[in-house]
């Protein structure tokens, strides 16, 4: 116990002290002691100083076997820091610099990891989740044994699990913005695009109220044909959603669509019976 007291002591006050490992690692001309202060101080999780040292190492030890050794204390360090981006570069050129190394794999695997701690929330950019889905297609097809592959295809189902939620949320747009045509037009795009997603539901659903509010602010001569329509839509919902019958009731009860339709079907019985000299039975 006391040897690991003064062990520990001797590296506290090795780190602290002003010609700490960084101070002798910056002044020593000797790149191997150089490379030694480095180990040590990644070692103590000191991670920005490790990256001081080995923006110099990497010029030092190129061409060298040392070289590897330096850039992926490098890698590891910008993971550390949440660096993704330095850490994703640094473990493809890792990759990259030795693809049928025995450390390929770990090199390979690294970098999907470190594409997977900078994605982006669903509804921004998605480069680099294409990026990780991308990346993660090439790594299943030259490791298809990795352990890792089942780590991984859990991110990739969120990620294209995101991807439908936006796809989604563009189609509905189109109905909170009262564009309903655009909105019927979409959503039946994207029950087709995604015939097993969770959000078709709701994608019938305000299908059925874009066919109803669509109807009801037509022009006179397509108005009845789309309040039928939209009545048939509504029923053919209720059959493959009992559940939601009450919702669909009280939805069609708020429109009254059935007594507009009856309205336009008298309107156009009276109207040929004018043009026409009809007389309409007592």
């Amino acid at each position: 116990m006391k040897k690991i007291y003064l062990s520990f002591l001797f590296s506290f006050l090795l780190l602290t002290s002003c010609d700490n490992p960084l101070n002798q690692g910056l002044k020593t001309t000797d790149s191997k002691e150089r490379l030694q202060f480095a180990k040590t101080l990644f070692e103590n999780q000191k991670y920005s100083q490790v990256i001081q040292l080995t923006e110099i190492l990497r010029k030092e030890f190129n061409k060298q076997p040392e070289f590897m050794e330096v850039v992926e204390m490098s890698a590891k360090s910008n993971l550390e820091l949440k660096n993704y981006g330095l850490a994703q570069g640094e473990y493809k050129e890792l990759y990259d610099r030795a693809p049928r190394d025995s450390k390929a794999e770990h090199y390979y695997g690294m970098y999907i990891l470190a594409l997977s701690k900078d994605l982006p929330d669903y509804n921004l950019d998605q480069k680099n989740a294409d990026l990780f889905l991308s990346s993660l297609t090439s790594f299943k097809s030259q490791f298809p044994s990795s352990e890792k592959i089942a780590e991984f295809e859990k991110i990739e189902a969120q990620i294209k699990e995101g991807k439908i939620r936006k796809r989604f949320e563009l189609a509905k747009q189109y109905f909170d913005t009262q564009n309903y045509k655009a909105a019927i037009y979409d959503l039946e795009n994207f029950m087709s695009e995604h015939p097993e997603s969770s959000y078709i539901p709701e994608c019938e659903k305000l299908i059925v109220e874009s066919k109803s509010l669509l109807a009801i602010s037509s022009v006179l001569a397509k108005k009845k044909d789309r309040i039928l329509e939209a009545i048939d839509a509504q029923n053919n919902f209720v059959q493959k959603y009992p559940e939601l019958k009450d919702w669909s009731d009280s939805y069609l009860t708020r429109l009254n669509l059935a007594e507009k339709a009856r309205q336009l079907e008298e309107e156009s019985i009276k109207n040929r019976e004018e043009r026409f000299g009809i007389k309409p039975k007592n």
